[in-house]
């Protein structure tokens, strides 16, 4: 059995993506999936016929949910309900002697509990691989910062309008990791820590480790016992893969978000915000031929980038002990100090709208609404 925990943010929905696209190699290399023996179910016995959606899909969300105490995450085991036909579908798997793989990044959530009822589901299976994705921590905290608030829209509140990666940053910075209400609960060093206490073949794969491949071929060519059939189709369509759930540039929605709230402009609906973004972003990067780099940027204090940097290198050094590929560390402070100027830091909107040029902008954009 190959069991995939994600984590979040490390590539797992092109991992997904692959494994479905690859079913037939994956069945060929020994492989089966609990979702596609449960969409057989269906065909032969309407019985048996659930929503789709909670179904045909290689995350298994719905299958990692079943080991999830409903009373201590009660929303997320509603949204994301356990089925159970894929706890059957993954016995039957083991019945035949075939292995299974399964892949859900909320494998993370599962806490001392939770681990100890999937290792026993589990034991229905000889040799069972535990893969688990690592990504530096303050790049992953940036990426999951960005996932968070990608998607706002104009009834969103000050949650994610009013969340910059700078109070985000130091929100995590306090976490211990033993708290799921933080999500660095699910950060990599954390999951690990948990999950060795059940089982013995973990392997920690470096997202960095550039000789692996992106996260596809790195997956099914390095991390999956035996998976040559599919290794060799991944490396065969690798010229058309497409990279999933992709960072989203916030920057310009910030700024005319604080343009609202500083009575620059006014806006009430959301295809009227969905334009303003746009004229923004092209004002910016076609009238004044800047990027979004080109902004001014408020970043963390010293002491919080020195506690930042700290952890950092802590959690790659004890994963690398537990035996995880290195990229070394001289490219990880290389990485950080890049990224502490830039993705680390949020768009100072005050400034940015101190410039006569975009309070002009504004006005104007918001006089020309208003004929």
């Amino acid at each position: 059995a190959v069991i995939h925990m994600g984590i979040h943010k490390t590539g797992s929905t092109s991992v997904q993506e692959e494994s479905r696209l690859k079913i037939d190699q994956l069945k060929e290399d020994g492989y089966d999936l609990p979702w596609d023996v449960c969409r057989n179910y269906g065909k032969k016995d309407q019985n048996h016929l659930l929503d789709n959606q909670l179904i045909l899909t290689a995350n298994q969300v719905n299958l990692a949910t079943c080991f999830m105490n409903a009373a201590s995450k009660p929303y997320f085991t509603r949204r994301y309900p356990c089925v159970p036909c894929l706890l059957l579908a993954g016995s039957e798997i083991a019945q035949r002697k075939r292995n299974v793989f399964i892949s859900a990044e909320d494998f993370t959530l599962l806490d001392k509990d939770g681990l100890k009822v999937l290792f026993a589901y589990l034991s229905q299976w000889d040799d069972v691989t535990v893969i688990i994705y690592y990504r530096r921590y303050y790049s992953w905290l940036a990426s999951n910062h960005n996932q968070k608030i990608k998607d706002r829209t104009l009834k969103d509140g000050a949650e994610k309008w009013d969340l910059t990666i700078n109070d985000y940053i130091a929100r995590h910075l306090s976490c211990d990791g033993t708290d799921y209400h933080c999500e660095s609960y699910a950060y990599t060093y954390f999951v690990v820590k948990r999950v060795k206490n059940y089982f013995d073949n973990i392997v920690i794969m470096n997202m960095h480790d550039e000789s692996k491949g992106e996260s596809s071929e790195s997956m099914f060519c390095h991390a999956i016992p035996d998976a040559n059939q599919t290794c060799r189709a991944i490396r065969t369509a690798k010229k058309t893969s497409v990279t999933l759930n992709q960072r989203q540039e916030l920057v310009y929605g910030d700024l005319v978000y604080g343009a609202i709230k500083a009575g620059l402009i006014e806006i009430n609906m959301q295809d009227q915000l969905d334009d303003t973004i746009k004229a923004v972003q092209k004002y910016h990067e076609e009238t004044l031929n800047l990027t979004s780099k080109d902004f001014k940027r408020a970043c963390l204090d010293a002491d919080q980038l020195a506690l930042l940097w700290k952890k950092s290198l802590n959690f790659e050094r004890a994963l690398v002990e537990l035996g995880m590929p290195s990229s070394g560390e001289n490219a990880l402070k290389a990485d950080f100090d890049k990224l502490a100027k830039s993705t680390l830091c949020k768009l100072d909107v005050e400034l940015t709208l101190q410039d006569e040029a975009w309070g002009s902008f504004f006005r104007a954009l918001n006089d020309q609404k208003n004929k």
